[in-house]
């Protein structure tokens, strides 16, 4: 039966290729298994088995060297130039000198050298299979050709433009009759011509009574007589019967549109038939000797206006493909509904994905899933995706069930098999004599029924988790055997070392280099040494003598005192020597000395701002001696009848006490020297000194 006389049938729209919208660009078949392969713009591909029934998607861009790739082509390797003669091989090429080949009948893909071997980026275009190999054409008058010798691995760059006389001109089409002949076709009517593929000649095709250059966009030939159909815009054509005469066809062949703008052009050899497809939904076909009398074809993909883009057919059935994820099949499909589902298992959880359920049925639509998990378990809903959490190792029937909108029904059941194999773990931390032993053993299923553990002295314990006592230090094999609900069991043996704690001996101390690390400021006497929080120290001191003033030495350790630097942040005045040191160990540092001078630090005592001169007190007086923190609070102390400062935050103080002072406190007696503070429990402090002139010791609280 003439394709003009059969129905088409839509397929699921975007070929269930990831995207329902993907914009497809080309197709072609296996004509011996019946596969056929789309591609299409942002790497979206499927693979349609013979039935037609059920595409399924292939890897975005299949894996191309880009999941966005453009195709623009893909062909079947009909004469095996691309591999072993047992590989069932296809090619797709991209824009962006992306490609890619199969050689298990497009069940899986593997990327081709980008560019296949120029130096510059090509958008291919076209791709011709013929006896002496495979040419490939692309943009700027770019074209490369492969034979058998080198399967399809190597490429020879032939001659840019082909020697057509433009060697930029933008390639869109090749095709072999399969007998070693190829023709290449572009814009503005460029041809040319070779026998064997590596050899080329330039053609004229006619392009139009009105005297107007055509661009052409596919060519198709049969290799039988040598009869060929080139195809362009505006709904030119042109024939030929032996290669060599050629003649223009009637505008639109007959589709409806004489301006139709031909997308693609098919024969199906096993039929003796031609088709052609074009943008906005016309195609047309003629059985026979190409030339007049086209019939225009009904396809019914599911939209008036496809823009059809590809086109392929056997003797079973033909395909063409369209924007926006439109296909269609004839012979249609027969009213199908076809329940289908896959799974993964996470341990204990496993995800169930019915969006491979197929339906044919015009007009309806799946409007239900229903599941039975085989554990008691059910699930039913609108949407193709569930889960179940299992109990228990074991094989569960879990069947789907599927329902459309006209009360259609179709189920399917697959066994799915759960299993974990225990393997004993755990481990132990001392706090001699004590140690904690923790097991760590994965048991999703509650399979352990039973726990031993043995301490290597003697000891046993059935515990999950037991604290056990060793009696003195030493080497121990430890061990936790596991007794399965199965009646297998585990094993984990391991050899600890129980040490007990060396006591510090503070009696025994070892002299640091003088002034840490000897220089200019190498201090005459250290005035104070702090601990902060991670392992910081921090000393300084009245550093050497100039003009009557002593500098200021700092050191700073970050391994607890065992290494030392020396700095000068510059927010610290070297001329008024830093006295003391406090912190809260949570990063703020306050340090306090001569002549009201002091400085704050938020990153452990790295980088130092000056606080407000006086802290409370006149500027410049007096000189604070200490400084702590204790429960939230900053207290400073200082010569000048006592001066005393506090603080919530380290940067904001009052002066409560001292001869400039707004706070008088008479506990603390005139002339004195507060030289240490120190803060204690239930907020007490407590500030020591004596009396300037030599007088008797003073202590506040």
């Amino acid at each position: 039966m003439a394709l003009s006389d059969q129905e088409w049938g839509p397929l699921v729209q975007g070929l269930n290729s990831g995207l329902n919208v993907a914009d497809f660009t080309a197709i072609d078949t296996n004509p011996f298994s019946g596969v056929s392969i789309a591609v299409g713009r942002r790497g979206y591909a499927a693979r349609i088995d013979s039935s037609g029934i059920n595409p399924v998607a292939l890897p975005k861009g299949l894996n191309s060297g880009s999941t966005n790739a453009r195709f623009t082509d893909v062909k079947f390797d009909l004469f095996q130039s691309l591999g072993e003669p047992t590989d069932v091989s296809w090619i797709a090429v991209a824009e962006d000198g992306y490609a890619a080949v199969s050689k298990d009948d497009g069940l899986t893909w593997s990327a081709l050298e980008r560019n296949l071997g120029l130096d510059v980026h090509v958008n291919f275009r076209g791709i011709g299979v013929g006896v002496p190999g495979i040419v490939i054409v692309g943009d700027d008058g770019y074209a490369l050709f492969s034979d058998f010798s080198i399967g399809g691995v190597a490429w020879i760059q032939l001659p840019k433009g082909l020697n057509t006389g433009n060697e930029f001109v933008n390639f869109s089409s090749v095709s072999s009759s399969g007998y070693g002949i190829f023709i290449a076709v572009g814009e503005n009517g460029t041809a040319s011509f070779s026998n064997g593929g590596e050899e080329w000649i330039p053609i004229t095709i006619p392009t139009g009574s009105d005297g107007v250059s055509e661009n052409f966009t596919a060519i198709k030939g049969h290799g039988d007589i040598q009869e060929w159909v080139v195809v362009g815009d505006q709904g030119f054509s042109a024939v030929t019967y032996d290669g060599s005469f050629w003649f223009e066809g009637d505008r639109g062949l007959d589709t409806g549109n004489t301006n139709a703008n031909f997308t693609d052009v098919y024969y199906a050899p096993d039929l003796n038939e031609w088709a052609v497809v074009a943008d906005d939904g016309y195609a047309s076909t003629k059985v026979g000797l190409v030339g007049f009398e086209w019939e225009p074809l009904d396809i019914n993909i599911g939209t008036d206006a496809a823009n059809y883009k590809g086109i392929v057919g056997t003797a079973q059935k033909w395909t063409v493909v369209a924007d926006e994820g439109y296909a269609a099949v004839s012979p249609p499909l027969p009213p199908t509904l076809i329940a289908a589902f896959t799974f993964t298992t996470n341990v204990i959880t496993v995800n169930f994905n019915a969006s491979l359920s197929i339906n044919v049925i015009a007009g309806s639509t799946i409007d239900l899933y229903e599941w039975t998990f085989g554990d008691g378990n059910t699930d039913s809903k609108a949407t193709f995706s569930t889960s179940n959490v299992y109990a228990d190792v074991g094989d569960y029937t879990v069947t789907l069930t599927i329902t459309d909108s006209e009360g259609n029904t179709d189920s399917t059941s697959k066994v799915i098999s759960l299993t974990q194999d225990v393997v004993a773990s755990w481990v132990y931390e001392v706090m001699f004599p004590d140690v904690q032993f923790t097991d760590t053993t994965q048991d999703d299923f509650s399979q352990i029924s039973q726990r031993t553990w043995t301490f290597g002295d003697g000891q046993q314990s059935n515990d999950t988790n037991p604290l056990h006592t060793y009696s003195a230090p030493g080497t121990y094999s430890a061990s936790l055997s596991l007794l399965l609900v199965n009646g297998d069991t585990s094993l984990n043996a391991q050899t600890i070392t129980i040490e007990a704690p060396v006591a510090k001996d503070i009696n025994t101390w070892f002299p640091l280099p003088l002034g840490f690390a000897p220089n200019e400021y190498t201090p005459f006497f250290f005035q104070d040494i702090t601990f902060g929080a991670s392992n910081v120290v921090i000393a300084a001191g009245r550093g050497a003598r100039t003009n009557g003033t002593h500098t200021t030495a700092m050191y700073r350790s970050e391994n607890n005192g065992v290494d030392w630097i020396e700095f000068h942040p510059a927010a610290i005045d070297v001329s008024h020597p830093m006295l003391s040191f406090g912190t809260d160990n949570a990063g703020t540092w306050v340090s306090v000395g001569e002549y009201a001078h002091a400085c704050v630090s938020f990153d452990d005592g790295f980088l130092w701002a000056v606080i407000n001169d006086g802290m409370g007190h006149f500027p410049g007086t007096p000189s604070f001696q200490s400084v702590a923190y204790n429960n939230g609070t900053w207290i400073t102390v200082g010569n000048d009848d006592g001066t005393i400062s506090t603080s919530t935050d380290g940067v904001v103080w009052t002066g409560v006490n001292g001869t400039n002072s707004p706070i008088q406190q008479p506990a603390i007696v005139p002339n004195t020297l507060l030289r240490g503070v120190a803060g204690g429990p239930s907020s007490v402090w407590i500030a020591v000194g004596g009396d300037v002139f030599g007088g008797t010791d003073t202590a506040s609280v």
